[in-house]
């Protein structure tokens, strides 16, 4: 017995007058488009001058954004750019080129529930820095923490995120695309009730 509005694991396919062939959603995507791809979803109700995806052809631009509310809580950050897990297992890599302008701004890979782990480029007032910080949910107040962080040069780095079953996720990153380092803890995520676990980018 299922009740109104509840998923299930399992239905017949309907009869919709002819046959076509399995499609198996996107999930890579070199935003070569002048759109984004419908796997992707914004954390909020978009706005165009968060990204640009002609700004440099073949690139998905993300402009930085200032959060004002939540003392920068992640969970109530607008401009998180996501998408549902494609698999209870699989790995996700982006090449980041980052041009901050102020100390404290961050691009990186989230991994978003409840709970969350990223991995980010930072500008500090030394220089850049790529860390790894776990995050959860908190009305008024920020509980992101940093759990550690390399000195990085120049203004590109390969970020790689590796979900397993189980809710495991181990982030890593790459200076030259093919030697990746491990970075930070193993981050078990917490759902957040009523939604899909998510990765994307954080701007």
């Amino acid at each position: 017995m299922v009740s109104a509005g509840e998923p299930v694991k399992e239905w017949a396919k309907p009869n919709v007058g002819r046959s076509y062939p399995v499609r198996v959603p996107q999930t890579s995507d070199e935003f070569a488009s002048g759109t984004l791809g419908l796997q992707w979803q914004w954390h909020a109700n978009p706005r165009e001058a968060w990204y640009s995806l002609a700004a440099a052809p073949g690139m998905l631009r993300l402009n930085a954004v200032q959060t004002l509310t939540q003392n920068g809580n992640l969970w109530f950050v607008p401009n998180l750019l996501l998408q549902k897990f494609p698999a209870p297992s699989f790995t996700a890599t982006t090449k980041i080129v980052f041009h901050p302008q102020l100390v404290g701004e961050k691009s990186g890979l989230v991994v978003m529930g409840r709970t969350w782990g990223f991995i980010a480029l930072t500008k500090t007032a030394a220089g850049l820095q790529v860390g790894m910080y776990t995050g959860t949910y908190g009305r008024g107040t920020d509980a992101t923490r940093l759990i550690t962080s390399v000195d990085v040069s120049g203004d590109s780095c390969y970020l790689e995120v590796d979900v397993a079953e189980g809710r495991v996720s181990t982030f890593s990153y790459s200076l030259d695309g093919r030697s990746y380092r491990p970075l930070g803890d193993r981050f078990r995520r917490r759902r957040a009730r009523g939604s899909a676990p998510r990765w994307g980018y954080s701007p």
